[in-house]
């Protein structure tokens, strides 16, 4: 990952200066906002909350309910399977 963000750091440099060299000011804003985008995409884990464009989002919030519903999900699968489970075995 931290090879992603010195890769798009450097061509968030590069990039423009060299559009601006030739003379290409529409260019040279398209790659800072496509690259400034990336850059912001390869770092999402990192962020709790993004508001923008019209939406807003708890990241890390949202990740960490989804995962603890997941684990309440396993514990009752397991706990309603276990007796079906031994019951089947019980019966054969």
């Amino acid at each position: 990952m931290k090879i992603l963000n010195l890769t798009l750091i450097s061509a968030l440099v590069t990039a423009p200066i060299s559009f601006g060299i030739m003379k290409r000011p529409a260019e040279m804003g398209l790659s800072i906002a496509a690259i400034g985008i990336a850059l912001a995409f390869a770092n999402l884990d990192r962020f709790q909350r993004f508001k923008g464009a019209g939406f807003e989002a708890e990241l890390r919030t949202a990740v960490d309910k989804t995962y603890a519903a997941i684990e309440e999900l396993k514990e009752l699968s397991l706990s309603l399977a276990t007796p079906i489970i031994l019951q089947s075995l019980g019966s054969s």
